[in-house]
């Protein structure tokens, strides 16, 4: 009796023990886990790349600003005028410029102006500023809204020329044409109406600020901007001459007969030139210069490249209505001829000319003088 109670008493004792084991978690336990060894920091962590400071905008010295004016001002305005090339106020801006020109103007963050008398007739002027992106789109906006202002592209910028009358028929009218390119604005108002100036003007600038070249390559090539939208140098790559007006003219006019033909620019007028557009033009001028009815040939260039099928040699250009551009690819030239009196009223004929881009050449259609 006493033995059958010693066993239920040890197989109890037996039993709460295995319990107690596996309430208590007391049985054999799994290894933890090994713990990755911590990483050590790099003694020499890599820099973090930072955007570079943008580079400040130069202003090129007046001297340095327009080649073409400052050479044609050594050549001919030094023994001609008392008062010397230099820089100048903003007062010929303001009287060539309207209210956004002139908002845009008081918004640059520097300007710079200077002006080349340049011979009887006219005196050039040509104002740099630095001037933003924002603040540059409202100018740019009213520019391209304007039916007689012609855009094109000069290498990375954006030009925007037109003629400004002078109040008179005698004086030749003011060539203006507006430059843009990064945040550099550039404005060349030619008051005799009688060369290309904007090329030099471009080319001072990028020559005093080479990274302008690079952000617009960059510009262009990153571009998202309606395709439909001019886009300046963008839309012209690949279709631009590399020369400019004097040196076309230069080239050109030795080959046209009946000269000889002023090949300086003293008296020619390559204001009508563009390297980029569908249809430029050139009038020629006899050296010395000359008579009221004297021949005045017109070349045309395709895309800043001459058409010499095209060349109308044998007319005289009307004085008081200078050559006009009718679209990118077209020009209005009007002739002129004596009428019963020489020294009264010329008789005169407009024909238009056009580029056509089905034949390569250029058409006419309107009058011209009798044979």
């Amino acid at each position: 009796m006493r033995l059958r109670h010693t066993r239920r008493w040890a197989c109890a004792l037996a039993l709460a023990l295995s319990s107690a084991t596996v309430l208590t978690g007391c049985g054999a336990q799994p290894e933890p886990p090994s713990t990755p060894p911590a990483k050590t920091a790099d003694a020499n962590p890599p820099a973090e790349e930072t955007e570079p400071a943008p580079e400040p905008i130069v202003l090129p010295a007046c001297d340095a600003m327009n080649a073409t004016a400052q050479q044609e001002y050594e050549e001919f305005g030094v023994e001609m005028f008392e008062e010397p090339a230099g820089e100048t106020d903003l007062a010929a801006f303001t009287e060539f410029s309207g209210p956004v020109a002139q908002e845009a103007m008081a918004a640059a963050e520097q300007q710079r102006g200077c002006r080349w008398p340049i011979h009887s007739q006219g005196t050039v002027i040509e104002y740099v500023a630095e001037l933003p992106h924002d603040a540059q789109a409202p100018l740019i906006a009213a520019l391209r809204s304007d039916t007689t202002v012609t855009e094109a592209a000069l290498d990375a910028a954006a030009s925007f020329s037109y003629e400004s009358p002078a109040p008179n028929g005698y004086m030749s009218a003011t060539e203006i044409t507006h430059l843009f390119i990064g945040d550099v604005w550039i404005a060349v108002f030619d008051t005799a109406g009688d060369r290309a100036y904007a090329p030099a003007a471009l080319e001072a600038v990028m020559s005093a600020n080479p990274s302008l070249a690079d952000a617009a390559a960059d510009a262009g090539a990153g571009s998202d901007a309606d395709p439909d939208e001019p886009q300046g140098a963008a839309q012209a790559a690949g279709a631009c001459a590399s020369s400019d007006g004097p040196a076309m003219l230069a080239a050109s006019a030795p080959n046209v007969p009946g000269g000889p033909w002023d090949v300086t620019g003293q008296f020619s007028d390559v204001s009508g030139y563009d390297p980029c557009a569908a249809l430029s033009w050139i009038v020629l001028r006899p050296e010395p210069c000359c008579t009221r009815f004297s021949i005045t040939p017109v070349l045309f260039f395709h895309q800043g490249e001459l058409v010499p099928s095209a060349t109308v040699a044998q007319y005289a250009i009307d004085t008081t209505a200078p050559p006009a551009r009718a679209s990118e690819s077209s020009v209005a030239l009007t002739f002129m001829w004596p009428g019963s009196d020489f020294a009264g009223p010329a008789n005169t004929a407009t024909s238009t000319f056009t580029w056509d881009a089905a034949t390569s050449t250029v058409v006419r259609s309107g009058d011209l003088p009798p044979s």
